[in-house]
């Protein structure tokens, strides 16, 4: 396959990130490794369905990893929504798409959301107005920070962040 210039410097500057931070994180990720008593959370994305089968069964699992690892919190990276993102605070995807779906009592946890492209094809505000319905919701800006307590000498600050407005 011939590749221009650009994507040539595409692939390998994409291929050196993935090195770089995959030097940071830890060599085993999954669940049944975690440590007790550390800070354990769930990221993942894309995951807005309408409660299709794909989508419960993702719960289900999200479920049995977020009780097995005691997760503190959720951070939900954005496609919250497919595919135009929500109409209001009252749009029925919250109940098709959430509350109804992520169900399980180890994900009543708090949410820590930010915006998808998929998002932002509907009203993004009435995302961070969910936050004031909802207890579990976090969307307090479409950006925003926040420090989280690992133990007692160390935090970490998660940044949140739609880098790229499609």
């Amino acid at each position: 396959m011939k590749q221009t210039r650009r994507q040539f410097v595409r692939t390998l500057f994409v291929a050196t990130q993935a090195t770089v931070i995959g030097s940071l994180l830890p060599r085993n990720l999954f669940a049944a490794d975690a440590k007790a008593g550390g800070l354990n959370f769930i990221v993942f994305g894309d995951w807005g369905r309408n409660g299709e089968q794909d989508q419960l069964d993702v719960a289900t699992q999200m479920g049995i990893a977020a009780k097995d690892i005691d997760a503190k919190f959720i951070i939900s990276v954005g496609d919250s929504f497919y595919e135009d993102g929500v109409s209001s605070v009252d749009d029925p995807q919250w109940q098709s798409s959430f509350e109804k779906v992520y169900s399980a009592p180890s994900l009543q946890i708090p949410w820590h959301v930010a915006l998808g492209n998929h998002d932002y094809h509907g009203d993004c505000d009435a995302q961070i107005a969910y936050s004031k319905t909802s207890k579990r919701w976090n969307m307090p800006a479409r950006y925003y920070s926040r420090t989280e307590r690992i133990d007692a000498d160390s935090v970490v600050e998660i940044l949140v962040s739609q880098l790229v407005r499609w």
